[in-house]
């Protein structure tokens, strides 16, 4: 990614998207600058030399991402991302170190949002850097971008993640079985992506939930679904009145089913993905911002409009933008994240598939809402517009038919 496509996906706010960079060693330092040097005029870059000149750094500036080693003398840059978590919680944590066995970075999920390997090349640097603030503008509410950043976990279905305990712990085990599970779950799911997008596991961006448990193993699925962490039971306190946790599983089950037969050949595994993850912004509230939410759905009731439509009119942003920002600093493909965040628009009447996955995650959406009928309102609040209701029905014979394959 250039410079100026960067720059284009960050707005200024408050101040300009600050950068804050810790190694210990010169040269690294030297050559981030360098890399870096085209993007001066749209971003505000720090660097530092040690974990207390760091925190020295975010005592004073205002600073939207931290760029770690991990291997530094005197405080790690492990113990340096717990300091931040706990005392700069907007802060997102990113970590740039030639250490990256799997081991490692299971230890620092919970503190560590990404994890970037060295030698790291310009356009990878970049493309990072853009993907922590590509909706950094929406989150302007320091509570709510606190929510986001700190969300290392998200809540699984207890009957879903139940059966993953019970599936790991039986010896004979295959991966066919772990991934045919986690493409139920959203929230294992967003994990086992997030992980196997991660330095420790092969360069190439991986969309799809079998290749992410094949490319990660048993082993690191495991360590996920035991974490708790990472990967918990949605507890009974976090019930927000309308959400329907169980009732969210089965709908974005479909939506990711149906995205995949209606997108085009070379769009399916990221569509299926992305309608898998089309709600786990919900998922994030019911977690962190159960207010929120249930005051989203107090309005969507008093109003008659939609969930989205009660969030984005009483708090200036719904939960697909949350989703976003979360799956995008995460590290997940940029083609997810995008169709997740602008999954929940209307397809135009006359879109005729194979779409691309946004659109077909759009489509799936509206499919799926129609064949749930007055069921679709326990958490998503929405109907088919009357001016697509024709166009629905076509898209779900498509899709029920598979006259596209």
């Amino acid at each position: 990614m250039t410079a100026p496509a960067v720059a284009s996906e960050v707005r200024a706010s408050s101040h300009r998207p600050t950068v804050l960079f810790v190694d210990d060693e010169d040269g690294v330092r030297a050559g981030l600058r360098t890399a870096l040097r085209k993007l001066r005029r749209e971003f505000d870059f720090h660097y530092a030399a040690s974990g207390p000149e760091a925190l020295e750094i975010l005592a004073s500036e205002p600073v939207d991402l931290i760029v770690s080693d991990m291997r530094m003398p005197g405080m790690t840059g492990a113990e340096l991302l717990h300091r931040v978590r706990d005392e700069h919680p907007t802060v997102v944590r990113y970590v740039l170190s030639g250490e990256a066995e799997e081991a490692l970075v299971l230890q620092a999920m919970p503190v560590v949002h990404r994890w970037l390997s060295k030698p790291c090349d310009r356009e990878r640097l970049t493309e990072a850097i853009a993907d922590a603030l590509r909706y950094r503008d929406l989150l302007l509410d320091p509570d709510l971008a606190s929510a986001v950043v700190a969300a290392t976990t998200l809540p699984s279905p207890p009957a879903r993640y139940t059966e993953m305990l019970d599936l790991l712990g039986d010896p004979e085990v295959d991966l066919v079985d772990v991934a045919a599970v986690a493409e139920r779950d959203p929230a294992l799911a967003a994990k086992v992506l997030q992980l196997a997008n991660s330095a420790f596991a092969a360069p190439q961006a991986v969309a799809d939930i079998r290749s992410a448990v094949a490319r990660i193993g048993i082993s690191a699925v495991t360590h996920l679904a035991l974490s708790a962490e990472l990967v918990r039971a949605l507890e009974p306190s976090e019930s927000v009145p309308g959400f329907d946790v169980v009732a969210l599983e089965r709908h974005v089950t479909a939506v990711g089913a149906t995205a995949s037969q209606l997108a085009l050949p070379e769009d399916r595994l990221v569509a299926g993905a992305a309608g898998l993850l089309s709600h786990i912004g919900l998922l994030l509230e019911a977690s962190l911002v159960p207010d929120r939410l249930r005051a989203s759905y107090d309005t969507a009731l008093a109003d008659s409009c939609t969930l989205l439509g009660a969030e984005r009119g009483r708090f200036g942003v719904g939960h697909p933008e949350l989703a976003g920002h979360l799956l995008s600093i995460w590290g997940l493909p940029t083609r997810i994240v995008l169709a997740v965040a602008g999954g929940h628009d209307h397809p135009p009447a006359d879109a005729a598939p194979p779409f691309d996955a946004r659109d077909a995650v759009r489509a799936a959406r509206l499919v799926v809402e129609s064949d749930d009928g007055a069921e679709s309102s326990a958490p998503y609040l929405d109907e088919v517009p009357e001016d697509l209701a024709l166009a629905v029905a076509h898209w779900r014979h498509l899709a029920r038919s598979g006259d596209l394959r």
